[in-house]
């Protein structure tokens, strides 16, 4: 038998619906359909989340704190009604390194769920990220992106400024393994934690 790894990679994340993931997907699809299909590697839409916190190689007989801290954390939140809308670019438009879908809805509970875990994880030597939480879903990162295929993109993304792709209740949070592979990263939930309910 193959022996485990000492290290696990792993991060916090939030999944969608299933009708949100639907219509990301068309959304996909239709801007695949402009461009090279090397231009852009384009998020499975099974694999599409929001990442609440990336923890990096955590060592495996650390990870049942890690699972504590966020048992504590998710039994604190309430759950929240969230939704995904609109399509934009980082760093922008014009100059495209990530194709997003924004979220919008109770963020205010995100935020604070955010927060809570930051200070969890902090007492695990855990160092959060001095950028700005912007929460957002990831469904492609350029990769050789020619001139007239990125003007095209931009002037397509502009049509999805007022997109709706669907609201869903968060009712869970999710401990992921992320396994890196020359085919890309697969993901594996290592423990599912529900949200507080009324």
């Amino acid at each position: 038998m193959a022996e485990l790894p000492e290290k696990v990679r792993t991060f916090v994340a939030i999944y969608p619906s299933s009708t949100v993931l639907s219509h990301l997907e068309s959304a996909q699809t239709r801007l695949q359909s402009l461009i090279a299909p090397e231009a852009v590697r384009w998020t499975k839409p099974e694999q599409i989340h929001l990442t609440l916190q990336f923890l990096g190689y955590v060592k495996r007989d650390l990870l049942g704190l890690f699972q504590s801290a966020l048992e504590y954390v998710s039994a604190e939140i309430h759950g929240f009604q969230i939704r995904a809308e609109t399509i934009g670019c980082f760093p922008n438009n014009r100059r495209p390194r990530v194709v997003w879908a924004g979220l919008a809805g109770e963020l205010e509970s995100l935020q604070t769920l955010k927060r809570k875990l930051d200070t969890a994880f902090v007492e695990l030597d855990y160092e959060p990220e001095e950028r700005k939480f912007h929460p957002h879903f990831t469904i492609g990162r350029v990769a050789d992106l020619k001139t007239s295929d990125a003007r095209r993109l931009a002037k397509e993304i502009l049509k999805f400024e007022s997109a709706q792709f669907g609201e869903w209740q968060v009712r869970e949070i999710h401990l992921m393994q992320s396994v890196l592979s020359p085919k890309g990263a697969k993901y594996h939930v290592l423990k599912t934690f529900l949200l507080k309910t009324p």
